[in-house]
C-alpha cells in the first residue's frame, strides 16, 4: 500500500486559527450578536462561525463576507472575545483564494 502525497486541506478553523489567533469553535450561538445585521446579509456573524468551526463550505459561499463591510469596525467584539472583523476578513481572503468570492 502506497502513501498519497495529497494533504486533506486544513479545516476553516484551523485557518481563522493560524491567521488570527481566534478560535471561532469557542462561538456559542447566544444571540449577543444577531441584531448586527445589514441588508444583503444572509447568514448572522454567528452561523458564519459555527459553519466555519464545521467546516462547512457555507462559510466561505455566504453574501454576509461581502455585504457586512458597515459593521466590521475595531471594537466589534463578541462576548466570547472573538474578534468578528479579523474572522470575517480572513474568510473573505480565503474565498478570493478558492476561486469562491461573489462580490
Amino acid at each position: 500500500m502506497t502513501k498519497s502525497n495529497r494533504s486533506l486541506p486544513t479545516p476553516l478553523h484551523a485557518v481563522i486559527l493560524a491567521a488570527t489567533s481566534q478560535d471561532v469553535r469557542l462561538c456559542t450561538n447566544c444571540g449577543n450578536c444577531d441584531g448586527l445585521m445589514v441588508p444583503g446579509m444572509d447568514l448572522t456573524f454567528a452561523e458564519v462561525f459555527q459553519a466555519a468551526a464545521r467546516n462547512d463550505p457555507i462559510a466561505l459561499t455566504n453574501d454576509t463576507l461581502w455585504t457586512c463591510d458597515d459593521l466590521l469596525g475595531p471594537q466589534l467584539i463578541c462576548q466570547h472575545n472573538i474578534d468578528i472583523p479579523a474572522v470575517i476578513i480572513t474568510l473573505a481572503r480565503e474565498a478570493r483564494s478558492k476561486g469562491l468570492a461573489s462580490k
